[in-house]
């Protein structure tokens, strides 16, 4: 019986072997841009990515339900195990908890697989020629500063509501499908290879709220979700970079970059006022943070409207300030660190080095 034990843990393997090629593709970024980046990963959204945009919803989050019953299933077959005759109890509880192991194991290697490799990839700020170094808070306020003028403008062009707060001029949903329009017209090529598609929004109400998420993208199904409640202000930036995911830009600071740097090129204003709007909240915060009198120069700057933005952002969000938020923070900051992100979610802020690189350029 157990000999049977012992061909089935071969297929832990599989893990093994996943993790073997994802530590690999760490020592040779260039190899793993032009090889799998830019070669084999948008084939593979080509091949998966056009069969899930048939449907309307997301497979992804039909799929992590199922793979929750699943896990929550396996554990009480686990252990109903030991009520088996004598001398096959350990044998079943063996072969059960060696089959959730396989399972776990093959999703393990599907994302590497399908996606996680992207993280090994060559620095975007490379692909584009930037030159990164430590920003002074000269150079931070600088940039806030440009960054505001640009979000003041737009502001003046956008829809309001009654309460004087940013409206989008269509739908929600009219946006997620026009994100890969954005893209195709603003991209540069090698932000917008692999398949095209439209954003999905994650139909069950709050779920990616109580975890104050904005977002998720799916690695197993190739497509990117958004979170339908969350206030209109930041929703385009939002898509764009869920979509810049979809596109093999794996680390948080890089899709979060292409995003902005899409979506502000781009003649809808919604979009160029939420990409704005984005990228001044990072900048902003971080200027706080070395120079809370710049900071607050800054901000006085801004439009009213901006602000009347921001505190709705704001208020959404401290309804769900829960332990249960924190906890998923910590596990996703766990992830993004056993992925090559040393500094977790702090990554986010890096966002700001390569917009500052673009302002040395004179590009901003």
């Amino acid at each position: 019986m157990f000999r049977k034990l012992w061909k089935l843990s071969l297929l832990l393997l599989t893990a093994v072997g996943a993790f073997l090629i994802y530590k690999f593709a760490f020592l040779m970024p260039d190899v793993t841009e032009s090889v799998y980046a830019q070669t084999i990963y948008p084939f593979f959204t080509q091949i998966i990515g056009n069969l899930t945009k048939l449907v309307s919803f997301s497979v992804g989050e039909l799929l992590l339900y199922i793979f929750a019953a699943y896990l929550i299933f396996g554990v009480v077959f686990t252990f109903f195990s030991f009520f088996k005759p004598k001398g096959r109890k350990l044998y079943h509880f063996c072969k059960r908890i060696l089959t959730l192991a396989i399972v776990i194991c093959m999703v393990y290697s599907s994302f590497i697989l399908n996606w996680g490799i992207n993280y090994a990839r060559k620095p975007l700020a490379d692909t584009m020629g930037l030159e990164i170094q430590e920003a002074t808070v000269a150079e931070l306020k600088d940039t806030a500063i440009k960054l505001a003028d640009k979000a003041n403008s737009l502001r003046q062009q956008v829809s309001e509501d009654a309460n004087g707060v940013f409206a989008l001029t269509h739908s929600k949903e009219i946006v997620l499908e026009s994100v890969q329009n954005v893209y195709d017209a603003c991209a540069p090529e090698y932000m917008n290879l692999g398949v095209k598609t439209r954003v999905k929004g994650v139909l069950t109400p709050n779920l990616l709220s109580t975890f104050r998420t904005t977002g998720i993208f799916s690695p197993f199904t190739y497509e990117a979700n958004v979170n339908m409640q969350m206030p209109e202000l930041y929703f385009p930036a939002v898509a764009a970079h869920e979509y810049a995911h979809l596109k093999g830009f794996a680390r948080e600071d890089e899709a979060s970059f292409v995003a902005w740097y899409v979506c502000s090129k781009s003649e809808d204003t919604d979009f160029a006022y939420s990409a704005y709007a984005y990228a001044l909240t990072y900048v902003i915060n971080a200027l706080y943070d070395v120079s809370p009198a710049d900071h607050q120069e800054v901000v006085s700057l801004l439009d009213e409207g901006i602000l009347r933005d921001f505190a709705n952002e704001n208020e959404y969000w401290q309804d769900f300030e829960s332990d249960l938020a924190d906890t998923g923070e910590q596990i996703y900051d766990s992830y993004l660190q056993n992925n090559g992100v040393s500094d977790g979610r702090k990554s986010y802020g890096r966002m700001i080095d390569l917009i500052i690189a673009l302002n040395r350029e004179g590009e901003l």
